[in-house]
């Protein structure tokens, strides 16, 4: 998707929180906090056109599963547009994420990647989100988020016994990442 489009969605859905795609460099450095050498099921929260989504299937083994979550109909539709059998599209909340993963067959996660707003979220909303995601991530899985802030760090500390922050300054503006690992 051009930035112009992704723009217009920017001003159409309030659940939007970016207003330029992000950069390649930030995405090459979330995906290097994933180990590709075996098969992985991965979920994406908010993937919204497909810019992380897309490397992240190039990566993928053959055997793999990833399933994007999204809530805004029109990339959902659009996403839905890659014939990958290893890609599931649902247009939905994160929050339902274990039963999304129940209804394809999925006992749970060893990836998790989101880019959702959760700064236009609530407090109690963030906890619930992280505490869901918590519940379906494998032992060793890990919570990778990406935000223009690092304000869920200590959500995620809350829940998860390691947590890892860096920053990536190649993205307009630039990109908090944290990886929070759970433990076995």
């Amino acid at each position: 998707m051009n930035q112009v489009r992704f723009l217009k969605s920017f001003l159409k859905d309030r659940n939007i929180a970016a207003v330029t795609e992000t950069s390649r460099p930030t995405v090459r450095k979330i995906l290097d906090k994933i180990d590709f050498s075996k098969d992985l099921t991965v979920v994406e929260y908010g993937p919204g056109t497909g810019v992380c989504s897309f490397p992240v299937l190039e990566r993928l083994s053959s055997k793999s599963r990833f399933v994007g979550i999204e809530t805004n109909a029109e990339f959902a539709r659009q996403l839905r547009t890659c014939r990958d059998p290893r890609f599931s599209v649902i247009e939905g909340d994160a929050r339902d994420v274990k039963t999304i993963m129940r209804s394809l067959g999925l006992e749970g996660a060893d990836i998790v990647i989101s880019s959702i707003p959760f700064t236009f979220f609530p407090p109690a909303t963030r906890k619930e989100l992280v505490a869901s995601t918590a519940s379906v991530l494998n032992p060793d899985g890990k919570f990778v988020v990406y935000q223009y802030s690092p304000l869920m760090k200590g959500y995620l500390e809350e829940s998860f016994p390691e947590v890892k922050l860096s920053f990536s300054p190649l993205n307009i503006p630039g990109v908090f990442i944290m990886e929070a690992r759970k433990t076995t």
